[in-house]
């Protein structure tokens, strides 16, 4: 397991990133799956996104270039294929 830090006003791709890892994006506008993570714990801002619908949400999926993180976080990257 790997964690880095991020506060409520910086995007989790974003300060993922900052903290040297390599996370996959695109647009960076939270209109495709390429940042995709699943939310296993704690709950994020998406507000931002317009692509996710409903049901995914439900499922626990984020969209990491466009949700800033509102406590402690657990997620899974690297979940685009389960999103369909």
């Amino acid at each position: 397991m790997n964690t880095f830090q991020c506060d409520g006003e910086t995007y989790l791709l974003d300060a993922a990133e900052e903290a040297g890892f390599e996370w996959p994006y695109s647009a960076r506008a939270g209109v495709e799956t390429t940042t995709s993570a699943r939310l296993i714990s704690g709950e994020v801002d998406q507000s931002d996104q317009s692509f996710l619908d409903d049901d995914q949400i439900s499922q626990g999926f984020i969209l990491a270039d466009v949700a800033y993180p509102l406590s402690d976080c657990t997620l899974i990257i690297g979940v685009e294929d389960e999103m369909f």
